[in-house]
């Protein structure tokens, strides 16, 4: 027998605040659970939830991304721990998520046929989103509203064009900041949250006043809650007349 339970009946509203369209989560529900108690006071629940469409969370202290619980074909459905006492968690196991980051600083593009970068757009016609995809991690939330994801690799971003410079970077090494927990990237502050990104080679779109390097790569770039910072190596080839 199947049962579907809306996880908004037991949800408190430390959760549902992140979530752009409420009325959503009545479509995520509770397909099996347990709760779990003890003498000294553990209260909690484990067990599966299901959902049938994308859900989008806002992340405090980064007004410029957010992250997608995917949703495949169907129903997707995965293992989650719901703990209540003695202190609050919500975390779900083996997700496949995606972080949107939604600044003009970093513009999605592609190669097209001719070899030129042009910007990726969804059938509205407006830009997508920088989207770094993570398969198989968890994501955790605890009551000081710190979300974190736990078990993802280095990962890679698809090419993007940096603002209006005419620079477009494809990134190869890539690290993720989402909570202030964590031990802050080397260069970063403490409680730094956005993205870290070891590598990424430079193409260039435009000419630079026949100054346009012919090589050029970024090392150590940050981007998020203490601005944006890194290093830029530039080649050029001189001729000699």
């Amino acid at each position: 027998m199947f049962a579907f339970a809306p996880i908004t009946q037991t949800l408190p509203k430390l959760v549902t605040k992140f979530v752009k369209n409420v009325k959503l989560l009545d479509e995520i529900g509770y397909t099996d659970f347990d709760v779990v108690s003890d003498d000294v006071g553990t209260l909690e629940t484990n067990g599966k939830i299901a959902w049938l469409r994308e859900i989008e969370f806002d992340l405090p202290g980064l007004d410029f991304a957010s992250v997608a619980l995917l949703s495949g074909n169907g129903m997707t459905e995965v293992a989650f721990s719901h703990r209540r006492r003695p202190d609050f968690e919500f975390r779900l196991f083996n997700l496949d998520a995606a972080l949107r980051l939604k600044t003009d600083l970093l513009q999605r593009v592609r190669q097209n046929n001719d070899g030129k970068w042009i910007p990726e757009l969804d059938a509205k016609g407006a830009p997508k989103p920088a989207e770094i995809v993570v398969s198989g991690a968890e994501v955790v939330m605890t009551a000081d509203s710190d979300i974190s994801i736990i078990g993802a690799p280095t990962m890679t971003l698809p090419a993007v064009a940096l603002g209006e410079t005419g620079i477009v970077l494809e990134i190869t090494e890539l690290e993720i900041y989402l909570s202030a927990k964590q031990t802050p990237p080397t260069g970063a502050p403490p409680g730094f949250k956005g993205v870290a990104i070891k590598k990424a080679t430079m193409h260039f779109t435009r000419d630079f006043g026949g100054a346009t390097p012919t090589g050029a790569t970024c090392t150590d770039l940050l981007i998020g809650s203490s601005g944006f910072s890194g290093r830029v190596e530039a080649y050029w080839t001189v001729t000699y007349g």
